[in-house]
């Protein structure tokens, strides 16, 4: 990875050499990498994925960041460089990102779409939940991370959320 960050090229370049995929045209290459990035989101971060995905091959495929889902702190080639705080044996807590997006120029985008397990419990407001959410962005922001978070109500629509996300990756994403 370099100053451009992971692109979607350089994704879809590795990928090509995985699973057989090796000499498949690049339609089915694709797709192929699509569906496997899917297979670990629910619906609504499904929407998300395909928004980008789509917004992507709108905008010049190859050289648009990758939106890579599921990914845990710990495992960013960013952060391996650098000391952060590990426990022996398990996983961390709040330590997986909906989405990561390694952006041209080393910035690091973390993209969360939080469902109301992040705020409540047994459907009541929970305020300690919300103060465990902020406490982490705001750890992992003096990391050099940004963080965006987007309401699981803004994706009920699934229209206006693709809107939405292209409003918000035209922003995000210009030069």
């Amino acid at each position: 990875m370099g100053a451009e960050g992971l692109t979607w090229g350089a994704l879809a370049k590795w990928w090509s050499l995985q699973d057989g995929m090796y000499g498949a045209p690049e339609g089915v290459r694709l797709q192929a990498l699509l569906n496997r990035l899917r297979t670990s989101l629910n619906a609504p971060e499904q929407l998300l994925l395909d928004s980008y995905w789509e917004y992507s091959t709108q905008r010049g495929f190859d050289d648009c960041p990758a939106l890579l889902p599921q990914v845990y702190l710990h495992y960013d080639p960013v952060s391996q460089n650098q000391r952060i705080q590990r426990v022996e044996g398990k996983v961390l807590t709040r330590q997986r990102m909906d989405f990561l997006m390694l952006a041209p120029g080393g910035r690091r985008y973390v993209i969360e779409l939080d469902g109301k397990e992040h705020y409540s419990r047994d459907g009541k407001a929970a305020p300690d939940l919300y103060a465990d959410m902020v406490r982490e962005d705001r750890r992992i922001r003096l990391q050099g991370y940004e963080v965006y978070r987007f309401g699981g109500a803004e994706f009920v629509d699934p229209q206006g959320a693709k809107n939405m996300m292209r409003g918000f990756f035209d922003q995000l994403l210009k030069p």
